[in-house]
């Protein structure tokens, strides 16, 4: 913006010159005898009167434009303030200091719209450290992980956060509880992070480009993603090791474009898939190890272009897909092994003229059989 002195002789020099022209104009009709004296002067001084309203209008407009702008950077400097403080809070020796820091960052997250995902991304990052020796440090990770899901609820009061991207990646977690969260940014990554303890995704939804669970570990009594949904480009659980006592993907919603269990392994005592659905393009367990006493997908949907459980083993004692729905083009179970389990294929439904391919030249190993409306499966 031009300097307020410059901007002021400007339109008083544009004024004159303005009243000039149109008291020239006028005095010709003056000559001419069409307008007398006074009709001249009230015309000329109504004019002036409106061009100095225009004047005092722009003038006013650019003095609060002044100010817009001049509180915009007092409250960028105040804004920076808090940021710093929270940081150096979060970094204090003294846990209650550092609780005190993730509330303070979580606020200036909701009133900072500008940086919010630096905030958050600063939370994220705290979570990613080594755990602290220190009692209090199972508090502060505890309270993180509390604050964030608030704010990843459908009805979250306030400022969402489901729009930004999160990153947890090679965090060590405990008693994860994000039951029906929403992932919405492009991208939320558990790459390589350890579970323990109880963990839910109970009713959680995913709809990032890249929902990354590659390499991570569950342990612990429980793993629950029951009607969890997933949406985006890829949702990916390769690599990754259930050993929770029990591991319930119950009537989960897969609509991805690629679903990845590659290489996954479960040794959970019950590892559940029941009434789950997938329809996206690819959903593959290729190479995954099924350990689990009962693995279940009784019910489940398989409506992808192409499911893949080639090359997985299956050791445990049963393996269930009766009453399952097969509506992809592919249904491979090329290279399949079975050691001591019993899987069975009860009352399925298949596409016309299509099969479960590869299960004709399963691997059976130590009593295995694989069944088929109570018969011994032929292929």
């Amino acid at each position: 913006m031009l300097p307020v002195p410059l901007v002021i002789t400007a339109w008083i020099l544009i004024a004159v010159a303005v009243a000039v022209g149109i008291y020239a104009g006028l005095a010709r009709l003056l000559g001419n005898g069409q307008i007398n004296s006074v009709e001249l002067i009230q015309t000329v001084l109504a004019i002036m009167a409106a061009i100095g309203a225009v004047f005092l209008g722009v003038y006013a407009y650019r003095n609060q434009r002044l100010q817009e702008a001049a509180s915009i950077r007092d409250d960028h400097g105040q804004f920076l303030t808090r940021y710093n403080s929270a940081t150096e809070q979060l970094a204090n020796d003294k846990a209650a200091a550092r609780l005190a820091g993730v509330y303070a960052m979580a606020r200036l997250a909701d009133d900072w719209s500008q940086h919010r995902q630096q905030c958050v991304d600063v939370l994220c990052a705290y979570l990613r450290m080594p755990p602290g020796s220190d009692n209090g440090d199972a508090e502060v990770r505890t309270t993180i992980l509390r604050v964030i899901t608030a704010h990843l609820q459908s009805s979250a009061q306030g400022v969402s956060w489901s729009d930004l991207n999160f990153n947890f990646d090679r965090a060590e977690l405990h008693n994860v509880s994000m039951r029906g969260v929403m992932f919405n940014g492009m991208n939320v990554t558990f790459r390589g992070t350890k579970f323990s303890g109880h963990t839910t995704f109970r009713g959680a939804s995913f709809n990032s480009a890249l929902t990354g669970f590659e390499g991570a570990v569950f342990e612990g009594s429980s793993l629950s993603f029951e009607r969890a949904a997933s949406g985006g480009k890829f949702v990916i659980f390769s690599d990754v090791s259930f050993n929770c006592l029990n591991t319930s993907f119950e009537k989960t919603s897969f609509t991805s474009d690629t679903v990845w269990f590659v290489e996954a392994t479960f040794n959970s005592e019950t590892t559940t898939f029941q009434e789950s659905s997938f329809g996206g393009l690819l959903a593959t367990f290729q190479a995954a190890e099924f350990h689990s006493r009962d693995t279940i997908f009784r019910k489940a949907i398989f409506d992808c272009a192409s499911i893949a459980f080639d090359d997985a083993t299956f050791t445990g004692r049963t393996a269930v897909f009766d009453e399952a729905t097969f509506d992809s083009f592919f249904n491979s179970f090329q290279g399949t092994t079975l050691s001591k389990c019993q899987m069975s294929f009860d009352k399925i439904k298949v596409k016309t003229d299509e099969t479960l391919t590869g299960l004709d030249n399963a691997e059976l190993e130590h009593g295995a059989s694989i069944i088929k409306d109570a018969h011994p499966f032929d292929g």
